[in-house]
């Protein structure tokens, strides 16, 4: 029996879709160029104006949990910060809130629900909770004053490296950062990938617990 082989063609290659390039403004020195298809005309800034029409809401919730007396008894006094706060449901006039404080003498956060009509709140609820809330802008400011501050960081700063910061402090029991209040501060140049001098940051402790680089490790 004669057999006869033959050649099956490959498929032909799909052609990709288009995509727009990604805006980086600056650019990353180190990003390859874009496959694709150039954009003829540049992005087109767009100004928009942020409003939250339920701040005055919030910041009265704040307030009156600052006041009461079972949050100021489970604070015992004890170095703290209110981390913010979060509508959980809004019908018409009632409102139910949370508002977050983190006492950092015991490494904990705090959980206060409040429910009301109008403006007016009560508090329902106090609770210790055993998870790590994402840092408040003043934590972020606090934590890179103590990074700037510390003379391991100090000498490798100039004014063309800007600032970044990550919660660091770690979910699972026995983890390295467990039941701790910290946070990682970056400085590298804004078209760089990676920061050039990292920071840990204990915000319970406030001091820098080690310094990194370019070179790795910490001191």
């Amino acid at each position: 029996m004669n057999r006869e082989s033959h050649e099956i063609p490959r498929p032909p290659k799909r052609r990709p879709l288009d995509e727009l390039a990604p805006v980086l403004d600056p650019a990353l020195r180190d990003m390859p160029e874009w496959p694709g298809e150039p954009i003829e005309s540049g992005p087109n800034p767009v100004q928009v104006e942020r409003t939250d029409p339920f701040s005055r809401l919030l910041a009265g919730a704040q307030d009156r949990a600052g006041s009461d007396e079972r949050v100021r008894e489970h604070l015992a006094g004890h170095r703290h910060a209110f981390l913010g706060a979060s509508l959980l449901d809004a019908k018409e006039a009632r409102h139910t809130a949370v508002v977050l404080v983190y006492d950092y003498e015991r490494n904990t956060a705090l959980e206060i629900t409040l429910a009301g009509e109008g403006e007016e709140f009560e508090v329902v609820g106090v609770e210790d909770v055993h998870y790590q809330p994402p840092p408040s802008d003043e934590e972020i400011q606090r934590a890179t004053e103590l990074a700037r501050s510390d003379e391991r960081v100090a000498g490798h700063l100039s004014d063309d490296l800007e600032s970044t910061a990550i919660l660091v402090s770690d979910v699972e029991q026995g983890d390295r950062h467990h039941g701790f209040r910290r946070i990682e501060i970056g400085f590298g140049r804004p078209d760089e990938r990676l920061p050039r001098v990292r920071a840990l940051v204990d915000l319970s402790e406030e001091r820098v617990l080690g310094v990194g680089g370019d070179e790795g490790g910490r001191s």
